[in-house]
């Protein structure tokens, strides 16, 4: 796909982001030498322009500088430092979403009563169930399709991966482990609740229990000021299967059948099977294989091309609001586990007005 060339002038969906810092517009150089084939491209301008049937015709950062550089660097024409103008004047089809937490559901609100068609966003939602309650009926009542940034679920390495679980032929699905490091909740670890309510196949959580390192001081009645360190979490679903989050190097997805594991290994760079070889009687998965798969696009540019397919032909998107409201509720639930000393904690119990601010010193997820 050649993003050299900027915007099309034969596209058939207009498009502009709202947001021009590192995960809008910006991927640095060191990331791009680290991340995996099946991440590139990764930020929301990029991706866009990527696409055929898709013209990036505008750009908005509250910083005029940041608009201004991203613009020049994709030969996109206009900038802009209010949403609400964008939007007015230039009514696009679709908006990407790359801004901080704070401000995106009045960002989603206006866009989806204002004829916007399609809106991808970047993950977190919300820092409440309140604003991921009301962004939910603001794109349900509009009809807008809805495409989102926990990434995984779109790569064609993770999607392998859940073809050979449902395929039965490791036995059923036990367990889902997700190595990510001893990161932050919201900053991190949607992608690890995301992916593990991809591959766990069912929306029912029984419970939830965890183990943060919250900032002291931090916490009031109805907000945690924090982005808390997950040490260990647990998701239980109402099938049996269970979602572990470690705090374990890696970046590996792990998961563990009946009659042996697949490992997503190194962020998807490649995938290991390891099973029981062929009329073993023993308890060791002996049989292994490793599989190198070539990615025809990033989860970001599937994620996108959703999103076109839902405006132009009505077609489902991988992933719906409901399902991120559960994932939402999933993260503010291990909140409520390490607040009540790591009990197991229904996600039902989340007030809606409970807040996480995801805030690491002067940033926010």
């Amino acid at each position: 796909m050649d993003v050299s060339k900027g915007k099309k002038s034969n596209s058939s969906l207009t498009a502009a982001v709202i947001g021009c810092g590192r995960i809008g517009a910006n991927t640095s150089p060191d990331l791009r030498n680290i991340l995996p084939k099946c991440w590139l491209p990764l930020n929301h301008a990029e991706s866009l322009l990527s696409i055929d049937g898709i013209s990036v015709i505008a750009l908005c950062d509250v910083s005029h500088r940041a608009a201004v550089n991203a613009a020049k660097r994709y030969g996109v024409d206009k900038i802009y430092t209010e949403y609400t103008k964008l939007i007015d004047e230039c009514t696009p089809d679709i908006i990407s979403v790359a801004t901080r937490t704070p401000g995106r559901l009045e960002i989603i609100e206006y866009a989806a009563n204002n004829e916007v068609k399609g809106i991808h966003v970047e993950k977190p939602l919300c820092r409440n169930m309140s604003e991921g309650k009301a962004a939910a009926k603001a794109l349900i009542s509009n009809g807008v399709a809805f495409s989102y940034g926990a990434l995984r679920r779109y790569m064609e390495v993770y999607r392998y991966a859940k073809m050979i679980v449902d395929s039965g032929e490791l036995g059923d699905l036990v367990q889902i482990i997700v190595n990510s490091g001893q990161t932050s909740l919201l900053w991190n670890h949607v992608h690890s609740v995301d992916i593990i309510m991809y591959y766990a196949g069912d929306n029912h959580v029984d419970y939830v229990q965890s183990a943060l390192i919250i900032e002291p001081g931090s916490v009031s009645k109805e907000q945690v000021d924090d982005d808390p360190v997950v040490e260990h979490a647990l998701i239980k679903f109402s099938n049996g299967v269970s979602g572990v989050i470690s705090r374990a190097g890696g970046y590996n997805v792990i998961l563990s059948c009946a009659k042996g594991e697949i490992i997503i290994a190194a962020d998807g760079s490649w995938l290991e099977i390891n099973k029981y070889p062929i009329n073993s009687t023993g308890p060791y998965f002996l049989s292994n294989s490793r599989l190198y798969l070539e990615s025809s696009c990033s989860g970001r540019q599937k994620a996108i091309v959703e999103l076109k397919d839902a405006i132009l032909d009505g077609k489902e998107t991988s992933i719906n609001i409901d399902e991120v409201l559960i994932t939402q509720q999933i993260l503010f639930a291990l909140v409520y586990s390490e607040l009540n000393g790591g009990i197991k904690f229904n996600i039902n119990d989340v007030d809606d007005r409970f807040t996480v601010t995801g805030r690491s010193g002067n940033l926010y997820a």
